[in-house]
């Protein structure tokens, strides 16, 4: 019977014939094994670009894996199938947690594993990225159907594969990841004029190691600092310390009349920080976004080498200010990526996300989406291609050259056919096009 899918944002809708939904490994082996046609793969259904949307009739749904198979003293075996979400709340009753998750609640771990994240994990871990980086093993389903096993230190060029692959090249059935002990610090926010930023390389330096957001329309940079880190104990109910989108600054943004946005924020956002230091744990950096449609959160991310950073970062921000299309009230969120093994990109480097939570602007953020791409393309950054829309081969190209090459050809070596992917991973790969 057909059914209809969608990503969290809502902006990539289909109709399938049918959506196969797998409850063990050996389902999960029959179902991908056996199948003639293309499937498109679903985790969280967290990303915002159309890979979401399938190339052929049929959709893989990963949510019924979702068990937590074995907790050691520092690991955890789970279903690729489970939410960030839920693992983080069960490790948190342990007084453990993830060494670093993206900072998105809602994807699944296979997800996580298959697609470049970010989070803001440092300096509660430092040297954590997200979910990839604290894989021990990996149980996958291949293409045709077999169950392979990979193991961080044995198989790391095939690892390196598979976090770039966007499961084209087999889906997460369960995985072993490393757990550590919970971690808090002490937070407090400053604010000062981005124009002062830009130009002060000690700023760059500091904010690459705290939470920084730049508000470009607004002139204003905020820098969550993080000082005084130690172990926590789970004190407090799990879902007390869970923040969701549609943060105070958010409601105002909404709020507000286009005309006065701008002025009134600026006034009144650097009088609403925490002047005065909070311990936070590092588990409130994620964020649990309801699926009503009531969040809408739309960023573009791209990343950087790390010693790009304070050359970019002017151009970027000078860009954002400058365009007619982006929105008063958006920001730029930073995120220092740590070095990983990883087939594209696996060195030190800073993913930089415009971001904008108004629906209603929605028209004019995909006309800024499209020119602030070509500029990123022509400063030679990387798209994640589950959060970066309008990505072609020919861009994929201009930025990695002969990686991309190489990278496409590893996909296609294990998967000829394409049995696992989507539309906008066929227009990655230089196979059709795609609409959305």
């Amino acid at each position: 019977m057909p059914e209809q899918i969608q990503n969290w944002l809502g902006n990539v809708v289909s109709t399938v014939d049918a959506v196969l939904r797998p409850r063990t490994i050996s389902d999960l082996q029959e179902m991908i094994g056996g199948a003639s046609d293309r499937l498109l793969v679903m985790g969280g259904r967290m990303s915002k670009t159309a890979l979401m949307a399938p190339a052929g009739r049929r959709a893989l749904d990963m949510s019924a894996m979702n068990a937590i198979v074995e907790t050691a003293a520092d690991s955890v075996v789970v279903g690729g199938g489970l939410t960030v979400l839920a693992l983080s709340r069960a490790l948190y009753a342990h007084g453990r947690q993830l060494p670093g998750f993206t900072i998105t609640a809602n994807p699944s771990v296979g997800g996580c594993i298959t697609a470049p994240t970010k989070g803001s994990n440092h300096p509660f871990n430092p040297g954590a990225n997200g979910v990839s980086s604290a894989v021990i093993s990996v149980k996958i389903v291949r293409p045709s159907g077999e169950l392979v096993e990979l193991h961080a230190g044995r198989d790391d060029d095939a690892l390196a594969l598979l976090r770039d692959s966007y499961s084209g090249i087999g889906v997460v059935a369960e995985a072993r990841l490393k757990t550590v002990p919970l971690a808090s610090a002490d937070v407090h926010e400053e604010a000062r004029p981005l124009d002062r930023f830009l130009d002060d390389a000690a700023d760059h330096a500091r904010a690459l190691e705290q939470r920084t957001l730049l508000f470009p329309k607004l002139n204003l940079v905020i820098m969550r600092v993080h000082e005084n880190r130690r172990p926590a104990d789970p004190s407090v109910p799990f879902d007390m310390l869970l923040e969701g989108p549609n943060t105070s600054y958010v409601r105002l943004a909404r709020a507000l009349p286009r005309v006065s946005r701008a002025a009134v924020l600026g006034t009144v956002v650097p009088l609403g920080i925490i002047k005065k230091p909070r311990r936070r744990l590092h588990i409130q950096n994620l964020t649990d976004y309801p699926r009503d449609g009531s969040a809408y959160l739309d960023f573009i991310t791209w990343s950087l080498p790390f010693g790009r950073f304070a050359d970019a970062v002017p151009r970027i921000s000078n860009f954002c200010r400058s365009h007619r299309n982006y929105p008063a009230s958006s920001l730029i969120e930073i995120f220092r990526v740590f070095p990983e093994r990883r087939f594209l990109d696996a060195d030190e480097r800073v993913a930089i996300d415009p971001v904008s939570f108004d629906r209603r602007e929605a028209p004019q953020w995909e006309s800024f989406y499209r020119d602030y791409n070509r500029m990123m393309v022509e400063l030679g950054a990387s798209p994640f291609l589950n959060q970066t829309r309008h990505i072609t081969a020919a861009d994929m190209r201009q930025v990695y050259g002969a990686r991309y090459d190489a990278w496409r050809d590893a996909i296609l070596q294990v998967d000829p056919t394409r049995k696992l992917g989507s539309t906008y991973l066929d227009r990655a790969l230089g196979f059709g096009d795609c609409g959305h």
